[in-house]
């Protein structure tokens, strides 16, 4: 009896002791799995991204930033519309090592947009997953399908530029490659440099190289003057700017091979945090508006800036600008200024804050 209740123990140890060797296996396996997917299909971080929405006939573009958490051949996540702060969660799984599948709906529950996607890997080296969406769109009440583009976001190190650093002359070149020579030059980059209402950024990849620059400082009363003139004979109603503290967004530029992949995106907020820092409760930017490609409002409205006004041939009077030579249309600049504005009294540095502008078109 106890020979055979002994040969009954040893059995069921060595059954446990078995299904948990297997089972150990197995999630070992998996784990291997995961990892080895994970290594050749590293889709997890963030993205920029675009898909095109279809609403009354018209097809528009719109901009989000997509955030990916990966777990092997699974992934879940989130994209939110970056002028909206609209949001959709979304999971799925890689397919057959070539494609991504799943699922979205909005975030809120009053929200009904839920639909699929279906986007192909190829490029995913290069930092590209592009592919379909279809679902039903809660504001046409329609079902609705475009396409679904993301760029992963470079990771760049954003910091502050010295009147003795290296990098400025490459970054006041970069100013004036990509907005038009004699727009910058090396004394008024030095200059912003060394007022303490003045702000100079560099984004800088993991070398070390010249990535981005952005450019900002609080504006002088005189400045305030101007752009109120001009607002005026523009009909917009005059804003009470001379007991505001504005800051201005002055220039910026990505190099082109790092263009698209939220560079420009993370200075404007950088940005945006150091005026707020320095007490500004508003900024502006006066963007290029050539017609081409040269026009900055994409991001800009992106990052929550909202349109005020057109000012036509803006830079043919002087503002600063002594002589410069526009990419569009050469010297005297005849292109076309958009005013934007944007609140910083509720801004977090991701640029969610939507406050309605304070300037309106004149009546009639």
């Amino acid at each position: 009896m106890d020979s055979d209740l002994r040969n009954v123990l040893l059995g069921l140890i060595s059954a446990t002791v078995a299904a948990i060797i297997a089972r150990l296996v197995e999630l070992f396996r998996k784990h291997r799995l995961r990892v080895r997917t994970t290594k050749k299909h590293p889709i997890g971080g963030i993205y920029i991204s675009t898909y095109t929405d279809a609403m009354d006939g018209v097809t528009r573009t719109i901009r989000d930033k997509v955030y990916i958490n990966q777990i092997g051949a699974t992934f879940s996540g989130y994209s939110q519309n970056l002028e909206t702060g609209r949001r959709f969660d979304f999971d799925g799984q890689i397919v057959n090592e070539k494609y991504l599948a799943g699922t979205y709906r909005g975030e809120q529950r009053e929200d009904e947009g839920l639909g699929v996607f279906y986007m192909a890997l190829h490029l995913i080296k290069s930092g590209y997953i592009e592919g379909l969406w279809a679902g039903y769109g809660a504001e046409s009440g329609s079902i609705i399908s475009g396409q679904w583009k993301w760029r992963k976001m470079a990771q760049v190190h954003i910091r502050d530029c010295t009147p003795s650093d290296s990098i400025l002359p490459d970054a006041v070149a970069l100013l004036n490659d990509s907005l038009g020579s004699g727009y910058v030059s090396m004394a008024e980059a030095e200059e912003l440099t060394l007022t303490p209402e003045g702000v100079v950024l560099v984004a800088e990849n993991e070398h070390g190289q010249l990535r981005g620059v952005g450019t900002a400082h609080v504006m002088e009363d005189p400045a305030k003057e101007d752009l109120e003139r001009r607002l005026h004979s523009a009909g917009i109603r005059r804003p009470n700017l001379m007991g505001t503290k504005v800051g201005l967004l002055k220039s910026a530029a990505v190099v082109p091979r790092g263009r698209g992949q939220g560079i420009g995106l993370q200075l404007i907020n950088r940005r945006l945090s150091r005026l707020k820092e320095l007490g500004c409760s508003t900024a502006v930017v006066l963007a290029w508006d050539s017609g081409g490609v040269h026009s900055s409002t994409g991001v800009l409205e992106s990052a929550g800036f909202q349109r005020v006004a057109d000012l036509p041939e803006y830079w043919r009077e002087p503002v600063g600008e002594e002589t410069f030579d526009c990419l569009s249309c050469g010297r005297p600049c005849v292109c076309t200024a958009v005013l934007l504005r944007r609140s910083l009294y509720d801004f977090d540095g991701e640029g969610d804050s939507r406050k309605k502008h304070f300037w309106s078109r004149t009546p009639t």
